[in-house]
């Protein structure tokens, strides 16, 4: 599985080396910072699909 041509590994690595980076003590603000940010694309991305279905 590929997400913008980052593997499932190269993924985690990015993820382990943000972690070492960032520190456990802000880690988990980043964390929700990063879920907040991915819910809104998420909602725009599916109203945006709604609107492209309303005009077709």
């Amino acid at each position: 599985m590929t997400m913008f041509g980052l593997t499932i590994e190269k993924l985690l690595l990015v993820a382990l080396i943000a972690a070492v980076i960032i520190g456990p003590r802000r880690l988990p603000e980043y964390a929700g910072r990063l879920g907040a940010l991915v819910r809104r694309v998420t909602l725009l991305a599916g109203d945006a699909a709604r609107r492209v279905e309303l005009e077709i």
